[in-house]
């Protein structure tokens, strides 16, 4: 779930856009991944006009971007993996900032309860996605705690292989209490 949710953040900063990303990791196994990329899309898809781009990407398979743009460079499981992390969550919730106004959408064990809707206005410049969600217990039957030492690791990585990408992760969970920053200019 962290990796799939971070490599999406990657993905916007790959394209040019949002050098910073935080991921947080509550202890009730709540994530809390937030951008600084261009905010996903809010206008109506095109073969589904009455469900913003946005609810589509988070609820069909294969529907982002990538599979319509050859070229696009991708960290994770292309268009799969968001969608999957919202089928297997409890709740998954979507803030966006797009263009001086916040958006908002729910999901429920995948469902959309909640449809995208504008929340309020923000600087024009402030732009981005955030993405909460937590593990659906009534699926997973046995729920594995996170393995932190390994995802501390592979954000590092990550930001050891894209100079100028900074991950700030901060973890409240099990016996981890703690909140750090990954950058390597060079």
């Amino acid at each position: 779930t962290v990796y799939e949710l971070a490599d999406n953040s990657i993905d916007e900063f790959l394209a040019g856009y949002g050098s910073l990303i935080d991921i947080e990791i509550k202890p009730d196994q709540e994530i809390i991944v937030t951008d600084r990329g261009r905010g996903l899309p809010v206008t109506p898809s095109d073969k589904y006009p009455d469900k913003s781009e946005a609810e589509i990407a988070f609820s069909n398979i294969r529907s982002g971007g990538k599979f319509r743009n050859q070229g696009i460079k991708s960290a994770g499981l292309h268009g799969i993996g968001a969608a999957a992390i919202n089928f297997l969550s409890e709740y998954f919730d979507v803030t966006i900032k797009r263009d001086g106004i916040m958006y908002h959408m729910r999901f429920e064990k995948g469902v959309c309860v909640e449809q995208l809707h504008e929340i309020g206005t923000v600087d024009i410049d402030d732009t981005g996605t955030s993405i909460i969600c937590k593990p659906d217990k009534s699926i997973w039957e046995k729920m594995e705690d996170l393995n932190i030492p390994t995802i501390k690791k592979r954000l590092r990585q990550i930001c050891f292989l894209n100079p100028n990408l900074t991950i700030n992760f901060k973890v409240e969970y099990d016996n981890y209490d703690f909140d750090e920053s990954y950058n390597f200019e060079n």
